[in-house]
């Protein structure tokens, strides 16, 4: 009996590296050091029944086996990010359509804009606003029928003067022939500058801002 705790004591090493756990919880070697205490203070004329000492050893065998499933389905987890993220960075420098209401004006040319109308709109018109919130432009779009529709900001302001490069927004005044508001939906294009993994979610950098892979619709080449 004393080599079984001898045997057991020698897998209880403090060299052992595990993984953090919570506080209260038990591991493995917490485990064991209960197992081999267990063994040492026995009552020498009423030992320890082999029988239920084997079925301790085997629930520890089944505690090990299931910390070890865990720790490599973890392992996998890091594995399918990473996958993640090497295909992400293959977006790099393309365009992206984007759910938004956001455009970027570089070198005078403004990301294009697609708004999808619910049905026909009488009236049809695009708004440009700054960084500050600041009505800049008015574009009229005239009727539009329903369905999707491409339009692209001409970089100017409300006096014809062009404006300063960097981000704008956009958002759209519509209205049926009773006058009644026509609803709609919209998507911007930008260029993915960057990947980053955040919480869990493969994020990309367009336009100055964070997008989910959830809220591209599609990629171009530029």
């Amino acid at each position: 009996m004393d080599n079984i705790i001898a045997n057991v004591a020698s897998r209880v090493s403090p060299t052992v590296q595990t993984a953090p756990k919570a506080p209260g919880a038990l591991g493995k070697e917490d485990f064991l050091r209960l197992l081999v205490a267990q063994m040492e203070k026995q009552d020498p004329l009423n030992p320890q029944d082999a029988t239920e000492f084997t079925a301790q050893l085997a629930q520890f065998s089944s505690l090990e086996q299931l910390i070890n499933i865990n720790q490599g389905m973890r392992g996998l987890d890091t594995l399918g990010a990473l996958n993640m993220m090497s295909m992400a960075t293959g977006t790099i420098g393309k365009v992206a359509q984007v759910s938004g209401d956001r455009l970027t004006l570089v070198n005078g040319v403004a990301t294009r804009v697609k708004v999808d109308l619910s049905r026909d709109s009488k009236i049809t018109k695009m708004n440009i606003y700054d960084a500050d919130g600041k009505l800049i432009s008015v574009q009229d779009l005239g009727n539009r029928a329903g369905g999707t529709h491409e339009v692209q900001w001409n970089g100017l302001d409300n006096k014809g003067t062009p404006v300063p490069d960097g981000v704008y927004y956009f958002d759209f005044i519509t209205a049926d022939a009773a006058g009644e508001a026509v609803p709609y939906a919209t998507e911007f294009e930008g260029i993915v500058t960057g990947v980053r993994f955040e919480n869990g979610t493969t994020m990309l950098d367009i336009g100055g801002a964070s997008y989910s892979m959830a809220e591209i619709s599609g990629f171009r080449q530029p």
